[in-house]
């Protein structure tokens, strides 16, 4: 009788501790990335963005370019200095952010080189083609004239820039690249003559439609459902 007492009032052993990717070799990710986490957050994203889109303005003398093809101009209603048609783009790009910067990451990694960083002609030409971009007998937006706007958007960039590698364009110069095309498609030729109209346009119509699967990816779902598990981690850890 006493021994049943005993095993009646034993407790049972505490549940093991939750599996935390944290305390685990992923950890490191967050100690060394600049996101400072697992994942890649939103602060993180909008903080290269503004770090792209600031030199970008600054290429090539962009951001006058950009008040001069918009049909306000450099209209500054709110008179803080900036172009509100500038801001209006910026709006836009930031608003596809995930898209541009997907596309970039997967024809970055095309063509021969080993640089992840840059997309090349080859692989530039090969997105111009999967996505329809160029217009058949446009007289703003053929597939030469496509292929001289990024002559022109590689040879003008920033002075000194280490990062700026020759023949190919890196990401603010990817930003600039795709609003000169919507220039190119439909400002010029007077389709849609605000500039971030003409952008936005050419992100829901002509891009996001088209492209791959692929490129659609979002790098943290793949951490999360491929690399953060137990298995895998058990795995690499051993």
């Amino acid at each position: 009788m006493g021994a049943a007492v005993r095993n009646k009032e034993r407790k049972p052993p505490p549940p093991p501790p939750e599996w935390d990717p944290y305390d685990t070799l992923w950890k490191t990710r967050a100690e060394q990335c600049d996101a400072k986490d697992l994942y890649d957050t939103e602060d993180v994203e909008h903080r290269m963005f503004r770090s792209d889109w600031g030199k970008a303005l600054q290429h090539g003398g962009f951001e006058r370019f950009l008040m001069k093809m918009d049909d306000d101009g450099g209209l500054d209603e709110d008179g803080d200095g900036i172009s509100d048609e500038v801001q209006e783009v910026e709006q836009v790009l930031w608003e596809h952010h995930n898209l541009i910067y997907h596309i970039f990451d997967y024809y970055a990694t095309l063509g021969s080189s080993t640089d992840i960083f840059h997309i090349d002609f080859n692989a530039y030409q090969a997105w111009i083609k999967k996505c329809h971009v160029a217009v058949k007998n446009s007289k703003t937006c053929s597939m030469s004239q496509l292929d001289q706007l990024f002559a022109l958007v590689n040879a003008s960039g920033l002075r000194g820039d280490k990062f700026n590698k020759d023949k190919a364009i890196n990401r603010y110069e990817w930003l600039q690249l795709l609003v000169r095309i919507a220039i190119c498609r439909y400002v010029l030729p007077r389709i849609i003559p605000d500039v971030s109209e003409a952008l936005h346009h050419f992100f829901n119509i002509d891009l996001d439609p088209h492209v791959e699967k692929e490129v659609q990816q979002d790098s943290d779902v793949f951490r999360e459902k491929y690399c953060y598990t137990e298995e895998v981690t058990a795995v690499i850890e051993a």
